[in-house]
């Protein structure tokens, strides 16, 4: 079932904190969302672990998407390779890293 079709609960910040163990089972246990409210508003949205991974993995997937059509033009007009680009991207990957986690490039 896609997410678009999953079932979808609203629940009160009120009525969570007094029942948020078995809110947070049937999340985690179903492909039904729920939507907190506060004072009416939504203002969060639980989701399973599975669910919530899917959709880090999809933006993530978008995100590639997106950046090799950008850099498709900018490659084919440099005469670069395929093996050339992930070269790169490889390269991009360990600076990215190593300015997040404090790691040494690898050359």
């Amino acid at each position: 079932m896609n997410r678009s079709e999953s079932p979808v609960n609203r629940i009160k910040v009120t009525d969570l904190q007094r029942s948020l163990s078995r809110t947070i089972n049937e999340v985690a246990l179903s492909d039904t969302a729920v939507v907190v409210e506060k004072s009416g508003l939504p203002v969060a949205v639980l989701v399973s672990y599975r669910e919530f991974e899917e959709a880090r993995r999809l933006a993530g997937l978008k995100a590639l998407n997106q950046a090799v059509r950008a850099i498709g033009p900018i490659a084919e007009a440099e005469g670069w390779t395929e093996e050339d680009v992930t070269v790169e991207v490889d390269k991009a990957k360990r600076d990215v890293a190593a300015k997040k986690y404090g790691r040494r490039r690898k050359h």
